[in-house]
């Protein structure tokens, strides 16, 4: 043991005292610790725990694998590889891949901070210089909500700010506004009593009466006449006199010509007219023209008619609006639907219905097997339009491989993603910076950028982060692509054209020229139109309805006193009510007593009791009848034609005669023999479907074919067809995104290749501790390139570092295996039966719970069907291993310093032999 010890100590101060070329190999036995205070020059070379006092320079394609400690200058003339911590406290120089902490440095940094360690300073920030971006925190910093010069807009608590003169195009409202300057034109709306644009001016409303009441006022009082015309307002003529029919009212004055008045009690004479006899015999003679014969007999009939089909009656529908006949001879309007025959027509004016639309000349095919004409072409035109490579809104179609192309496909997938590049080498440092920028390398902080603090920059980049244009309290203010935003009030002087003002407050005025119901200038408007009546009609209506009077004054309006009361010169008409002060009736026929026959009763209280020997309930009932009749489907009322003679009905049950006009179905028709036009051509017995909405027969065929031959099985030149669980296979699909959603499964019988710039995304997986990857099932996954995993530490919270012991003793329980698939598990992946090396995963979760993760459920793989299928997170694995490793390299460095104190015994004991002691 001494002596092995001695050859090893031999070997030390050879290593300490010479500079030298060596190459070591993994598995060489000089592995401990060495040493050297000198310069130690490496090429194609492993090296691993040493301490090296004086220069590295290490060239060739050597490794450095294990816990280096190097007190000065390390140099690399070439790429090298760097697999385990290297500490160096001197400068850095060349080209290595893997980590180097150095305490110190003494250059100049680079990029967006440069300066030497110890005064760093922010140059860029995200490409902008810092004195603009400490610029600009400042002028963030002070913004405000006062119209203060030189400052960034910020809005109040009330999202409102003040400014001095804002050019722009406004868009709102400008509500407290006392000045508009002056302005030619503008593009809002006006609101109030004149609304609308400028070039169209509307009155809404004057003195708060709106302009179609004013309008229809004024039509009104226009329209006045003296004459006896229905619907219009009384105008005494030059005379002071007017005409009317019936005039309700107590009546003050002589009706000079009135043929009945005051109380008569009897009568001898005869009456005449519509209803004729003496007072105790009378008989109505006729009623509207119409003699009582005719009148009885129409109510007959009236009360007679039924819905049913019999000979001789008035028709009267059912409940539902129908009604049933014999023959009916007529010009049909509407569909006979329960008719058997339609004899045979060379041609036919109507309309079809159905799935085939349209006249016989223009007909149109509506739907195919329930599905719409348009659908039937859009789809078929999709369907056409299928194509294997990446066009967007696209059927996808394989191509002869069975391979398509996509961008994004979001889906549950399934299968071996084959390629994927990206990652890059990374250098840190342990010391610590000072300047505009302080800390570590794994706690960086910015303190300052172009002289402004952190704290105000943060400040200031939040609010301009936050600044938005649409009206949000205590934001800044920022324009929206086309330069606009949203305010609630801006206290400015504003320079420009408020686009959609629908109010302005009060405004000095305009220079511009209304037109519309206004029009003139605003020193000299003109109101033209209110609610389409002329100002000359208006003024015209309103002055005659201002002049109005309730005394007897000649070409005026009438208008009734506090009491109710008018004076007039003569009225004409039938008036209705007492002439309390009449002196004269000129000639009278009233009576006093009681009238017997078919009219009863009193002067005053007459009743008719029949006519023509019907009674009154029968008359009543019937003319009441007759007076509902209608052309309209109505239920229970009598038919009335139109003045087309025309009428529509509900179901009519009868032998029609004539033609159908523009029934729209037919139900059952022998047939025609005419020729069809439009979508649908030929004869009735050789029909041909030439378009559906507007696509071609021939493209609807092929469309239908390939949507019929869609399958979700990869087959060459079909259209993708997803099986009952949503699924289909393909064999190359070429896209330049992937994302796999949670719980997705993507399996694919071939390969998944992802070109340069390609991205593969799968929910849960970011090749961290902890992360997890469900369901992915990957058989020979090759990536020329790079495989990135986020690891950026804003994105990470809660940090703490391992337990090194604890990770090797973890990896001391780890059982690695050989094994082969079952033969199901080998047919699904496609593997020829070769030997596999791994972990099991029942056994790692025994270790560890984290190392694995349970896809619940029920899993097929192939034709083998697992419940909770357990996987292995193999992203855990690397900073296991790494922890063990450092544990492992502490160890062998408390060893170092043991074999230390062992040479130095030896060393003095070897002193003192030669000492002779």
């Amino acid at each position: 043991m001494t002596q092995k010890i001695c050859k090893q100590y031999a070997l030390g101060i050879k290593l300490m005292k010479l500079s030298f070329v060596f190459s070591m190999s993994l598995s060489c036995q000089l592995s401990g610790a060495y040493e050297t205070k000198e310069l130690l020059s490496l090429h194609e070379s492993t090296l691993r725990s040493s301490n090296i006092s004086g220069t590295l320079v290490v060239g060739g394609l050597s490794t450095l694998n294990g816990g280096l400690l190097v007190n000065s200058p390390a140099n690399f003339n070439d790429n090298v590889t760097i697999t385990h911590d290297l500490h160096v406290s001197g400068s850095v120089s060349g080209n290595f891949l893997g980590t180097i902490s150095t305490e110190n440095f003494t250059g100049n940094l680079s990029g967006d901070v440069v300066g030497p360690q110890g005064n760093t300073v922010v140059s860029l920030v995200g490409g902008v210089s810092a004195a603009n971006v400490a610029s600009a925190a400042n002028a963030a910093n002070a913004a405000a909500s006062a119209n203060t010069t030189g400052t960034v807009v910020k809005r109040d608590a009330l999202g409102n700010f003040a400014a001095g003169t804002i050019t722009a195009s406004l868009n709102g409202n400008a509500t407290t506004a006392t000045t508009a300057a002056s302005v030619a034109d503008f593009t809002g709306s006006l609101s109030g009593d004149v609304a609308g644009t400028q070039s169209a001016t509307v009155v809404s409303s004057v003195g708060g009466v709106s302009a179609a009441n004013l309008a229809s006022g004024a039509t009104v009082a226009n329209t006045a006449a003296s004459t006896n015309t229905t619907g219009t307002v009384v105008k005494r003529d030059a005379l002071g006199n007017f005409a009317a029919n019936v005039i309700t009212a107590t009546l003050n004055g002589n009706a000079a010509t009135a043929t009945t008045a005051g109380s008569v009690t009897n009568f001898a004479g005869s009456l005449s007219g519509d209803v004729v006899g003496t007072q105790h015999a009378t008989v109505v003679n006729q009623v509207g023209g119409v003699s009582a014969a005719n009148l009885a007999s129409g109510s007959a009939l009236a009360n007679a008619a039924t819905s049913a089909n019999t000979a001789s009656t008035v028709v009267t529908r059912d409940a539902l609006g129908n009604f049933s006949a014999g023959v009916i001879t007529a010009t049909l309007n509407g569909n006979a639907a329960t008719a058997t025959t339609a004899a045979s027509v060379g041609d036919f004016t109507g309309s079809l219905s159905g799935d085939v639309v349209g006249t016989q000349s223009a007909t149109v095919v509506s739907s195919v097997g329930g599905v719409s004409a348009t659908n039937i072409a859009s789809s078929a035109a999709i369907a056409n339009s299928a194509t294997s490579s990446n066009t967007t809104n696209a059927v996808v179609k394989r191509d002869a491989l069975g391979n398509f192309a996509a961008n994004v496909i979001t889906a549950t997938l399934n299968g071996n993603a084959a390629t994927a590049t990206t990652a890059g080498s990374v250098a840190s440092f342990s010391g610590s910076l000072s300047g505009d920028v302080v800390g570590t390398q794994n706690a960086t902080v910015v303190n300052f950028v172009g002289g402004v603090s952190a704290a105000d920059l943060a400040n200031s980049a939040g609010l301009a982060n936050t600044g938005t244009d649409a009206d949000v309290p205590s934001t800044l203010v920022m324009r929206d692509a086309l330069g606009n935003f949203a305010a609630n009030v801006i206290t400015a002087d504003l320079n420009g054209n408020a686009a959609t003002s629908t109010s302005a407050g009060t405004s000095a005025g305009f220079s511009g020229v209304l037109s519309g119901d206004v029009s003139g200038t605003q020193a000299a408007t003109v109101v033209g139109f209110v609610g389409g009546m002329s100002a000359a009609d208006l003024a015209s209506g309103a002055s005659a309805a201002n002049a109005a009077t309730a005394i007897n004054a000649a070409n005026t309006l009438v208008e009734r006193d506090g009491l109710g009361n008018f004076a007039a010169g003569t009225i004409t008409a039938t008036l209705n009510g007492n002439a309390a002060t009449a002196t004269s009736a000129g000639t009278s026929a009233g009576f006093s007593g009681i009238l017997a026959g078919d009219v009863s009763g009193t002067q005053n209280a007459t009743v008719v009791n029949q006519v023509g020997g019907i009674s009154v309930a029968s008359l009543v009932s019937g003319a009441n009848a007759a007076n509902a009749a209608t052309d309209a489907n109505t239920a229970l009322t009598i038919v009335e034609r139109d003045a087309l003679g025309n009428f529509a009905a509900g179901t009519i049950t009868a032998t029609l005669n004539g033609n159908a006009a523009t029934a729209t179905l037919a139900i059952t028709s022998t047939g025609f023999s005419g020729t069809l036009a439009g979508d649908v051509s030929g004869a009735q017995g050789v029909t041909v479907v030439d378009f559906v909405g507007g696509m071609s027969a021939a493209d609807i065929a092929s469309a239908v074919t390939a949507a019929n031959s869609a399958d979700s099985a990869n087959v060459a030149g079909v259209i993708v067809m997803r099986d009952a669980l949503g699924n289909f296979s393909t064999n190359v699909i070429a896209l330049n995104e992937l994302d796999l959603l949670s719980s997705a499964t993507l399996l694919i019988d071939g390969n998944l290749s992802l070109a340069p710039g390609a991205s593969l995304f799968v929910d849960h997986i970011l090749g961290e501790s902890g992360s997890a990857v469900e369901d992915m099932t990957v058989i020979d996954l090759n990536i020329f390139g790079n495989l990135n995993n986020p690891s950026d530490r804003r994105i990470k919270t809660d940090i703490s570092n391992l337990d090194n012991d604890l990770c090797l003793a973890l990896v001391n329980q780890m059982v690695p295996h050989e094994y082969n698939y079952v033969p199901a598990v080998r047919k699904a992946m496609g593997d020829n039966g070769s030997r596999h090396v791994g972990f099991i995963a029942q056994e790692l979760a025994k270790v560890d719970p984290r190392f694995v993760s349970i896809a619940a459920g029920k899993k097929s793989l192939g034709d083998v069907t697992i419940e909770d299928l357990a996987h292995i997170k193999q992203e855990l694995f690397l900073p296991i291993i790494i922890g063990a490793l450092k544990a492992e390299d502490k160890k062998l460095l408390a060893e170092l310093a043991e074999m230390q104190k062992l040479q130095a015994r030896v060393q003095a004991l070897e002193a003192r032999n030669a000492a002779g002691k």
